[in-house]
C-alpha cells in the first residue's frame, strides 16, 4: 500500500508506533508489512529484513534505504529475534496462520511485536480517513480490529501467548508482545 504516508497524521502515527516498539527491537529483525521501510531508521542494516507484498512500497524502500534488505515474500529458513507487525495484523485475513508461521521463525528467546488500532478507535480512524488525516486506503483494507480478548484467542490458536499488552495514544492503539507458548515474558 504505497499510499500509507498519505494522510496528514499518518507519518506522526507511524513515528509514535515506532517509538512504542523500539524497546522491544533486538537482534535480527523481520519487519513484516514494512511498507516504505520507515522502521530502518532505528535498525542496523545487517540485522534487518523488511517484507511487504506491495511491490511499489518495496521499490520505494529499496531506493530510500539501499543498505537494507527488502523482499516481497518471507525469506525461508531464516530465524529472528524480533518479528514486527506495525499496524499490519488488522489487514490480515487469517492472523492465526501468519502468527503460527512467524512463531516458527523465532530464535529461542525471540518475540513478536505487534501494534494495532484498538476497536474503539474504528470510528476515529474512519472519520479521520474521510477528512484526510489518515490513509483512506489503509482504513478500507482493515479486515478486523482486534482487542485483547480477540488477540488472546488468536494467540492461543497460533500456539503463542500474549506476554505483554499495553494501550497507548490515549487508548486508541495497542502494543502486543507475543511469545511461543512456554517462553518467558520480555523485560523492557
Amino acid at each position: 500500500m504505497a499510499d500509507q504516508s498519505i494522510g496528514l497524521l499518518s507519518p506522526w502515527l507511524r513515528t509514535q508506533r515506532i517509538k512504542k516498539i523500539s524497546p522491544y527491537l533486538r537482534g535480527k529483525i523481520l519487519d513484516y508489512g514494512c511498507g516504505i521501510g520507515s522502521l530502518v531508521e532505528i535498525c542496523a542494516p545487517n540485522y534487518y529484513i523488511g517484507v511487504d507484498i506491495d511491490g511499489p512500497s518495496i521499490n520505494i524502500a529499496r531506493m530510500k534505504y539501499p543498505r537494507f534488505r527488502f523482499e516481497t515474500i518471507i525469506p525461508e529458513g531464516e530465524h529472528f529475534d524480533s518479528i514486527v507487525l506495525l499496524a499490519v495484523i488488522e489487514h490480515i485475513k487469517n492472523p492465526v496462520d501468519i502468527l503460527r508461521r512467524m512463531s516458527v521463525m523465532l530464535n529461542p528467546d525471540g518475540w513478536i511485536v505487534i501494534t494495532t488500532p484498538h476497536p474503539m478507535a474504528d470510528i476515529i480512524h474512519y472519520l479521520g480517513a474521510r477528512m484526510g488525516l489518515f490513509s483512506a486506503l489503509a482504513n478500507e483494507q482493515h479486515e478486523k480490529l482486534i482487542d485483547l480478548s480477540h488477540m488472546n484467542g488468536i494467540a492461543s490458536q497460533a500456539d503463542v501467548s500474549v506476554s505483554k499488552y499495553e494501550r497507548f495514544l490515549l487508548g486508541t492503539n495497542q502494543l502486543f508482545i507475543l511469545k511461543p507458548v512456554g517462553k518467558i515474558a520480555p523485560s523492557k
